[in-house]
């Protein structure tokens, strides 16, 4: 006959580590699954900010006061390299250039995936609220990847990662673009 006295006895732990293997080895699944996804959100999250950075480095190196459509174009291009290995078909990227008078921020020129129409007013950013005619570079990367959020069975809703930098023209006052 079965009792409790005897399933606990010393006798019977024979199966006993089979069954704590089958009952855990689901749970260690999903933790390593969920580990390795949060992982890759984090790196793509990181190579969202470094290619924003970049695009807005780039430009704001920029050694005279006018660069060419073709140049943003492939400071653009080159900035989408930064997200390898994620898919780059789901990237959009823009840089925008502002001239700052009496404190309102225009658009110069804006190149990318949602370029902003000229002389446009954008709102007044941190850290140049304060600076009176001025000019900033401002560059923005979104990236929009499902496949990331459903190697997470969905539970975080990460699916849009996007980043914003500004920075100042280096070595001149204003950059201007031609033909963009």
């Amino acid at each position: 006959m079965f009792t409790l006295r005897n399933f606990f006895s010393s006798n019977n732990k024979k199966g006993s580590i089979s069954i704590e293997f089958a009952l855990l080895l689901p749970l260690m699944v999903v933790f390593f699954m969920g580990t390795a996804s949060l992982m890759n959100i984090i790196s793509c999250y990181q190579k969202v900010h470094i290619t924003a950075r970049s695009i807005a480095d780039m430009v704001a190196q920029n050694g005279n006061s006018m660069i060419a459509a073709s140049e943003v174009d492939s400071i653009l291009n080159t900035g989408v390299l930064t997200l390898w290995p994620f898919d780059t078909s789901q990237v959009r990227m823009t840089v925008t250039s502002f001239v700052q008078e009496d404190g309102v921020p225009k658009v110069l020129w804006s190149r990318g995936s949602e370029p902003r129409s000229k002389n446009s007013t954008y709102p007044v950013l941190d850290g140049f609220s304060t600076q009176r005619n001025t000019s900033f570079i401002y560059s923005e990367v979104k990236f929009n990847d499902q496949n990331i959020v459903f190697s997470i069975f969905n539970m975080i809703n990460t699916s849009l990662l996007s980043a914003d930098i500004t920075m100042t023209p280096r070595n001149v006052d204003v950059i201007d673009c031609s033909g963009c």
